[in-house]
């Protein structure tokens, strides 16, 4: 169970982790937004803050524990989602653009 931080998804994903997510409600709804994906491709079951109790977690804590199979699939959907190579690929882009800009050529860096 977590908020929806993008670091805090991003790791749940390259650990294959099957999760509760609540989105922090406040801050402009960005941890919604981050948290939509990984609920649609069955990585993550969203619960709205305000429908967040003890009883609502013990639920569906039961749900989940009660079905293996779909745990198994929730885990195989967020790694399927992690992009562990992401900071290797966005800095590759910068340092090209930044060589571009600067006259340097703009191709990408290994």
């Amino acid at each position: 169970m977590t908020r929806a931080g993008a670091g805090s998804l991003a790791e749940i994903c390259l650990h294959g982790v099957p999760t509760i997510v609540v989105p922090y409600p406040f801050a402009g709804g960005h941890q919604r937004l981050n948290a939509e994906p990984l609920a649609a491709a069955g990585a993550a079951v969203i619960v709205n803050d305000a429908q967040f109790t003890g009883e609502r977690l013990a639920a569906l804590a039961r749900e989940l524990l009660g079905h293996r199979s779909r745990l198994d699939a929730m885990a195989r959907a967020a790694r399927a989602a992690a992009h562990p190579d992401a900071a290797r690929k966005v800095a590759q882009v910068l340092i090209g653009a930044a060589r571009g800009a600067c006259g340097g050529g703009g191709e990408a860096v290994e």
